[in-house]
């Protein structure tokens, strides 16, 4: 009876472990949606659903993975390999750590962007 009652427990706590892994996923998938404008105001990030945003009009693929985006640059009539970086989403800022490896289109360095109008609002002091 005992070794049935600690294999119901362990099926139990791995079912709950894989459900709040991929529920980070979808709430991050779905609070990505949207543009987003860096700091610097030279890039805006336009993620249109679940699996491809636009960076100032360039199309681009990407993928959620835990903490990790994995991006892929699918304009024009190249290939460009994808890359892994390690990604932020905390309220209105997504930060981008893209000085770990190359990411065609942009700077090899960690990017913090803002959900587009909180630049406006900072700017204009209104809360």
């Amino acid at each position: 009876m005992k070794p049935i009652k600690f294999s119901l427990f362990i099926f139990f706590i791995s079912v709950i472990t894989l459900v709040s892994c991929s529920d980070d996923t979808t709430v991050n998938q779905q609070n990505m949606l949207g543009t987003w404008i860096s700091i610097d105001k030279k890039d805006t990030l336009d993620f249109v659903d679940n699996s491809n945003f636009y960076k100032n009009k360039d199309h681009y693929n990407y993928e959620l993975s835990g903490d990790s985006i994995e991006v892929k640059y699918s304009g024009m009539l190249i290939y460009i390999a994808s890359t892994k970086h390690k990604y932020w989403l905390k309220d209105d800022a997504l930060i981008i750590d893209f000085s770990n490896k190359l990411c065609y289109g942009f700077d090899l360095q960690k990017m913090t962007f803002l959900r587009s109008g909180l630049l406006v609002a900072k700017r204009n002091n209104v809360h």
